[in-house]
């Protein structure tokens, strides 16, 4: 499948999740979860995205556009905060930042109930929380190199959870 197929794809789930009333039910949650987009290999801990990373950001915007956005976190990094700048920018919203060793989930849901939600995290931790919604281990560790897949968590609680994986 070339890459004008998997977008359209992509383009056509967000589509049905969202003019389906799927995410629009008062008691389901979706959040949208990925891996920051490629880091620069400068020799830093905080790095900024390269220019393909900053390309995939803007894609993830694209691929939002016609979601209302209830809230964006991001962890505290810079490859984190611009992977999602554009699509704050385009809502409106302020990047809210969490503790990547320590995300309250439970406290994110509560807050943001029946909405929709971005999170931005890292290779290991966007499989964690997607784990601890579903409760069970099911996600592993991204591979260092992989910065394409989408976790669609649609969710009633922690344990109540469907989560689709996407790539894009």
């Amino acid at each position: 499948m070339n890459r004008i197929n998997i977008i359209s794809f992509f383009f056509l789930i967000i589509f049905f999740y969202t003019e389906n009333g799927y995410s629009q039910e008062s008691n389901i949650t979706t959040i949208y979860m990925i891996r920051h987009a490629e880091k620069a290999s400068d020799g830093t801990k905080d790095p900024d995205l390269t220019e393909i990373g900053r390309k995939r950001a803007n894609l993830f915007n694209k691929m939002l556009s016609n979601v209302d956005i209830s809230a964006i976190y991001s962890t505290p990094y810079k490859r984190t905060r611009q992977t999602v700048k554009p699509l704050a920018d385009s809502k409106g919203l302020t990047i809210i930042e969490y503790d990547p060793r320590a995300p309250k989930l439970e406290e994110i849901l509560g807050n943001h109930k029946g909405g929709s939600i971005v999170i931005v995290g890292h290779s290991n931790t966007i499989p964690f929380m997607a784990n601890h919604f579903v409760a069970q281990e099911q996600f592993k560790q991204l591979d260092d190199l992989e910065y394409d897949k989408l976790f669609i968590v649609n969710t009633l609680g922690i344990g109540k959870s469907k989560v689709e994986v996407l790539s894009f």
